[in-house]
């Protein structure tokens, strides 16, 4: 409840940004790193197709496209 606090007060600018980014790194766990996950999902968020069925659709019109074209 009172990093809560401290992140209102921070973010409200009623605390100095320094005072709360030492409060928060050395009382909550906050770090200065940045990670990425790069985690390929098997499923569309919308869909729920699986992507390799969506990457094989949209190769065959695709192929057809091109085989249009050149007719």
């Amino acid at each position: 409840m009172i990093l809560a606090f401290i992140e209102q007060v921070s973010l409200s600018g009623k605390l100095n940004p320094a005072t709360s980014i030492f409060m928060l790194k050395n009382w909550a766990g906050y770090k200065d790193t940045v990670s990425f996950d790069e985690a390929q999902p098997n499923l569309t968020a919308e869909t729920n197709i699986p992507i390799h069925e969506i990457e094989n659709s949209v190769s065959g019109l695709i192929e057809k496209n091109k085989a249009k074209n050149h007719e």
